[in-house]
């Protein structure tokens, strides 16, 4: 079933290593087209998850902040045993928060694995040859997803339909943390 819907997107995945005459400058081509279609469709999937989660991340994440704040107020009173326990509240919901979100960065790699699997059946056999050496098509998607995740990826939200789905997605406006330099300040 997987091959049957492999060999039917294949005429929408290949164009993009036919752009150059054949040769290892189109075969890196064809793989930074198919990164960039990988950020860009990784990136929305994470902020539709982000954005349908929103009042359960934002719930998480007003419990962190209401705990670190309320260490601080123990700091700023000189209590050490009621700082101790916020602290570990805090730290407790920062840690469900961390990884909730590291959770939803993960949601943007799931294009990468389906991409891998359509390249796997089409050039599993034929590694590209650079300065005499042989690299697989694995390792040349990795290196230019990598390097198109970090130049494109930030620059997505310089798009209006990617910052409105961010601006969706949005959890944690109107909450600000306490900070102990400002201990002493009010």
């Amino acid at each position: 079933m997987l091959a049957s819907w492999f060999h039917r997107v294949d005429p929408f995945l290949i164009w993009a290593f036919r752009l150059l005459p054949a040769g290892a400058l189109a075969f890196v081509v064809g793989c930074a087209v198919l990164a960039l279609l990988a950020v860009v469709v990784g990136g929305v999937s994470s902020l539709l998850v982000q954005g349908l989660n929103r009042g359960w991340y934002r719930r998480q994440y007003e419990e962190m902040i209401r705990m670190h704040n309320i260490s601080v107020d123990a700091v700023a009173h000189g209590s050490k045993d009621a700082y101790l326990a916020a602290n570990k509240e805090a730290m407790e919901a920062f840690g469900k928060y961390f990884f909730s979100q590291a959770g939803v960065f993960t949601i943007s790699l799931w294009p990468v694995p389906v991409i891998l699997a359509w390249m796997d059946l089409r050039f599993r056999d034929a590694p590209l040859e650079i300065f005499g050496w042989n690299i697989s098509y694995f390792v040349v998607f990795l290196v230019v997803y990598i390097g198109v995740r970090l130049v494109v990826g930030p620059r997505l939200k310089f798009l209006t339909p990617y910052r409105r789905l961010c601006a969706w997605a949005e959890h944690r406006e109107g909450i600000t943390p306490r900070h102990f330099e400002d201990i002493g300040k009010e």
